[in-house]
């Protein structure tokens, strides 16, 4: 009855628009015939005893340890450790005294111990616990992962899959979360195509967590009932930690207010601040609140908005997320916000620290709401001295292991990307035309920027270094070069072996005459060769 009556009961929601669709017109039917058709209800006597009979949910969660033991494939694992019965099929007889090496019950409740094997990842931990899912809770599980608000916001095969392995585990398990994902109905109304061509990116130096924060103001979206606007994202580059408010305006006054009651005072001064160059983040107000917490600010080159690539790739994803959620009523998105930010700091980050945004800070995964009714509590038994000591190292250590991950995932993806780059080609000067004598040598701007850059922590500069020449400079003139072959010291000193394009023989050069271009090219092939040889 609740279903066939779900059409008009949305329409008694709060804010709904009261539209009399062809569904309300059916369900209106079928209940006036089910309300005057044989058998009418009527109401209980009071006076005699009655049974009142209720629909079991079809979402509601059984007790875990029950289920488990009549699942056709754990229940015999079950049955073994407990009793050392096996079952009659002879090839599941032969196969359970050695899968049970990976399971143990532990307070009536089947947990599989699961070890990460990986080449180049570092692993948070060696072994990972995971609770036994019986298939009638693998749809809730798979619901609460993608669909719901409260932990899912329709993230990828991929985040999903990591996010579901660190506490719970099935056979077949990626098989399910990739069908369920692919075929999600509203991932493939909502998400882009993601088959385009990535546009060019730059590393930034992978520090310490909130010492590097990047800002960005997502606009273009339908005003709420509360006048907002625009959504203000604010994410950290280490840990990915990310918040976002909404904003009536775009000016510098609320952009200032947010960043000192919400980010300065709740996480601390932050060493940089990188945000792009509208004009907010140029004025007055924003730059004398950054000096009062002695924030350094950076802005990201015009017309370029992947130098800011923390901020864009999360408001593509918080985008997708709210279409998602508010594809039938689009002025409650400011509401949706908080259910989203739990999920991006709920997944992990698959590609660049492997860890989640939240056990980055807090040491810990996150706990959802289908988490406190699967998993069993742990209680702490050491003292509260021993407990802080113990989590003090273990952050450490996540902080080490997310650090190599990022730096590796850093380099794979510079690889990746110098594979389609070409060293600019400069033709040269015709005999009628003047010599440009005035033009500044390329190596010596991409040796301030070089100096710029570590002053700032190699921060965002608004000079791309592609623009660097092709050739070499031997005694103040300057000689086409096809590429550099080797590296060795001399007196302390890098020199390169540089091929010439006149085919003259190769020759020895100290770096200062070599140009940047051609040995970010020449480190560039033998970071890639490395990473081969470690495949």
């Amino acid at each position: 009855m609740p279903k066939i009556a779900s059409p008009l009961n949305r329409l008694l929601t709060k804010d709904t628009p009261f539209k009399w669709t062809t569904d309300c017109q059916n369900a209106f039917e079928t209940l006036k015939e089910a309300l005057t058709s044989t058998p009418v209800l009527n109401f209980p006597n009071f006076n005699k005893p009655f049974i009142v009979s209720c629909d079991a949910s079809g979402s509601a969660i059984e007790d875990i340890s029950s289920l488990q033991k009549q699942c056709p494939y754990f229940g015999p694992i079950i049955t073994f450790l407990e009793n050392g019965i096996l079952p009659d099929d002879k090839k599941r007889a032969q196969a359970i005294p050695y899968e049970t090496g990976q399971y143990e019950l532990l307070n009536d409740t089947l947990y599989h111990f699961f070890q990460p094997r990986t080449k180049t990842r570092t692993s948070k931990n060696q072994l990972i616990k995971q609770v036994a899912i019986p298939e009638p809770l693998r749809n809730d599980i798979l619901l609460s992962f993608h669909d719901q608000k409260a932990g899912g916001s329709h993230l990828g095969v991929q985040r999903t899959y990591e996010a579901i392995k660190q506490r719970y585990f099935w056979p077949k398990m990626y098989q399910n979360v990739y069908d369920y994902v692919t075929s999600c109905q509203i991932c493939q109304t909502v998400k882009k195509d993601s088959t385009a061509k990535k546009a060019p990116l730059k590393s930034l130096p992978v520090q310490g967590p909130f010492v590097r924060l990047h800002m960005d103001v997502l606009g273009g979206l339908p005003t709420s009932k509360e006048k907002y606007k625009y959504i203000l994202l604010v994410t950290d580059s280490f840990s990915h930690w990310c918040e976002c408010f909404p904003m009536k305006t775009q000016e510098a006054e609320e952009i200032a207010n947010i960043l000192y009651s919400e980010i300065f005072t709740r996480y601390g001064a932050c060493r940089y601040l990188v945000s792009d160059r509208h004009a907010s983040n140029l004025g007055k107000l924003v730059n004398l609140l950054c000096k009062m917490f002695n924030v350094t600010q950076h802005f990201t080159s015009s017309y370029h908005p992947q130098s800011n690539v923390a901020c864009e790739r999360t408001n593509s994803t918080l985008a997708q997320s709210l279409r998602a959620y508010c594809s039938e009523q689009q002025t409650n998105w400011p509401q949706v916000l908080p259910s989203i930010m739990m999920a991006f700091r709920m997944s992990p980050c698959t590609q660049s620290t492997g860890f989640s945004p939240y056990y980055m800070i807090f040491g810990r995964e996150m706990p959802l709401p289908i988490d406190i009714a699967l998993i069993p509590e742990e209680l702490i038994t050491q003292s509260p001295e021993k407990y802080i000591d113990q989590l003090i190292n273990k952050v450490k250590i996540i902080h080490d292991l997310a650090k190599t991950n990022l730096e590796d995932a850093q380099l794979k993806s510079k690889t990746y990307y110098d594979k389609s780059t070409k060293i600019p080609n400069f033709k040269e000067a015709l005999p009628n035309e003047p010599a440009n004598i005035n033009q500044p040598n390329p190596d010596n701007l991409n040796e301030d920027l070089n100096q710029a850059e570590n002053k700032e922590d190699n921060s965002q500069s608004d000079v791309d270094e592609s623009t660097s020449n092709n050739g070499q400079n031997k005694n103040d003139q300057w000689y086409e070069a096809i590429k550099l072959l080797k590296l060795k010291w001399i007196s302390g000193k890098k020199h390169y072996l540089v091929q010439w394009k006149d085919n003259s023989n190769p020759t020895w050069e100290p770096q200062e005459n070599v140009s940047q271009a051609l040995k970010v090219a020449f480190h560039s092939e033998k970071a890639h060769k490395r990473l081969k040889k470690r495949r």
